[in-house]
């Protein structure tokens, strides 16, 4: 069973480009090189992040994202026009690749590289430059991407901090939000899952965790 699509709209820019159409790039990355236009011109920015794993019933049992179900995935992406997408949860560079191959050009992602299992990717049709982020006490990294939006710079990054430790969430994510910062853009998106405890009280750090993602926005 897959956990819930979040479907988020974001909107950094208030008027398009003087001139502004389809704005063609070179293709490069995972998916092979060449020549493809974006057909990106727009005020709007559509986000979708989503955690491709399933039900975790321990290490007996496969929970990572399956492949079988991407092709399901990039229609999904494409159908909701979705400008980029952070998944979490994902194998492996391969896996990765196959989903780009899916979704064709001018799509470009990048995957966490870090001793976890699960990864976190971040794609984009947008042309963009790709970073990577990572937390100071446990190695746990995050891609980025950084873009701009008729003329308006900005960081879109995809984490997934960890799940048995809010404390070391807490620290994680002010270190990815320091390593955006130093992209010299005021404009973020964190985007992700936060594994962040519903029950947490107003003393718990995902409480803390959930005032500093809240004041920062």
């Amino acid at each position: 069973m897959h956990r819930p699509i979040i479907l988020l709209i974001a909107i950094l820019a208030t008027a398009t480009a003087n001139g502004c159409g389809g704005m063609e790039e070179d293709v490069i990355g995972l998916e092979g090189g060449g020549k493809a236009d974006t057909g990106f011109c727009t005020s709007t920015l559509r986000v979708l992040s989503w955690n491709l794993g399933e039900v975790y019933l321990g290490d007996w049992v496969e929970s990572r994202a399956n492949s079988l179900y991407f092709l399901d995935v990039a229609l999904l992406i494409k159908e909701h026009k979705v400008d980029i997408v952070a998944l979490q949860e994902m194998r492996d560079e391969n896996q990765l690749a196959y989903l780009l191959k899916l979704l064709g050009p001018p799509w470009r992602g990048v995957i966490s590289r870090d001793d976890y299992d699960r990864h976190a990717a971040i794609l984009t049709r947008l042309p963009t430059e790709f970073v990577g982020l990572r937390a100071r006490d446990n190695g746990r990294a995050a891609p980025a991407a950084v873009l701009d939006l008729n003329g308006v710079r900005f960081v879109a990054t995809s984490v997934h901090l960890s799940a048995f430790d809010e404390e070391l969430r807490l620290q994680q994510t002010k270190d990815f939000y320091r390593q955006m910062a130093e992209q010299r853009s005021p404009h973020f998106i964190m985007a992700g899952d936060f594994n962040i405890d519903g029950s947490s009280t107003l003393d718990d750090y995902d409480e803390i965790l959930y005032e500093f993602l809240t004041e920062n926005s």
